[in-house]
């Protein structure tokens, strides 16, 4: 299948993201960390070329929650999110 790996990886931000949201409450510490373990899986949603629309909705969810504020990415990770889709589009382009 294609974007098989950006697909499950956009599977488990979506997770990862879900449970921080519900953590909104927790301690400082445990907070950061299931912050850190979205930032990760952001992160490597990234590098990973999107060849379908459901790739790119991957990154665009990623993208989303960068814009929303509900995880601190960081001005650096968004912006290589947002030029990565800008590449695949390009790429797919005829």
């Amino acid at each position: 299948m294609q974007d098989a790996e950006l697909i499950r990886l956009g599977q488990e931000l979506r997770q990862a993201w879900n449970d921080e949201q519900a953590l909104s409450d927790a301690d400082d510490a445990v907070l950061e960390k299931a912050v850190a373990r979205t930032v990760d899986i952001a992160d490597r949603i990234k590098f990973l070329p999107a060849t379908t629309m459901e790739g790119l909705a991957v990154k665009a969810f990623a993208v989303s929650a960068v814009f929303a504020g509900h995880v601190d990415f960081g001005p650096e990770v968004s912006s290589q999110l947002a030029n990565s889709i800008i590449g695949d589009l390009l790429a797919l382009a005829p």
